[in-house]
């Protein structure tokens, strides 16, 4: 009877381990769990975080469009300073400009360039048959004396005697017969109101065939 009962009481004993080591290792799983889905909260919390730095560096970046639209508008304003006579970007001289006439700021508007003579056929690599280069002097622009095309083309040559103008010829006037190749004789004269004499020349322009007129020589 009293091996039984020890049995009985070792066998109770280590039931009640057991149980106790199955509720021990119950009790440490679930904080294991707890511990891991912390672990995931803190990952996700720290995904958060990352992402709301990344979203941060995009608002840098934000920052650095609005440095970049910023540099623009500093060019712009910049371009708008040295252009302020209507100098284009390119140094020429808007057509509104005239020469001892022109106010400008020494030292902030740049010099320009600025067609001179007759004007050239629509489609030639430039306007007028001779540029200029008109510099801020004093306040305003003073323009130097117009340089052709050299030699210059065979429209624009004067003949040994030229014919006279007819009364129908003007500058930008219409005219019938534009000058293509050219016979060295193209090139009419005539005296302005000014008193200088003048030469003519039969163009196709942008909208027509017209006469160019300018003060000679050439």
């Amino acid at each position: 009877m009293r091996i039984v009962r020890i049995t009985g009481v070792v066998l109770g004993g280590l039931s009640f381990v057991a149980a106790s080591i199955a509720a021990g290792c119950s009790s440490s799983n679930t904080p294991s769990v707890m511990n891991e889905n912390t672990s995931s909260t803190a990952a996700g919390g720290g995904s958060s975080t990352q992402t709301q730095q990344t979203s941060g560096s995009s608002t840098a970046a934000g920052s650095s469009t609005t440095a970049g639209t910023s540099n623009t508008s500093s060019t712009v304003a910049s371009g708008s300073s040295t252009t302020s006579a209507g100098v284009s970007d390119a140094g020429v001289c808007p057509s509104t400009l005239k020469d001892k006439m022109t106010t400008c700021t020494v030292g902030v508007d740049p010099s320009c360039s600025k067609g001179c003579g007759p004007d050239l056929a629509n489609g030639s690599s430039q306007p007028n048959l001779g540029n200029k280069t008109c510099t801020c002097t004093a306040g305003v622009y003073v323009c130097s004396d117009c340089v052709y095309e050299s030699p210059l083309p065979t429209c624009y040559t004067e003949g040994a005697s030229p014919p006279a103008c007819d009364g129908t010829v003007a500058d930008k006037a219409p005219c019938t017969t534009p000058c293509t190749t050219g016979t060295g004789n193209d090139v009419c004269t005539m005296t302005t109101d000014a008193g200088k004499a003048a030469g003519c020349v039969c163009i196709t322009g942008a909208t027509g065939d017209v006469w160019t007129c300018a003060t000679l020589p050439w």
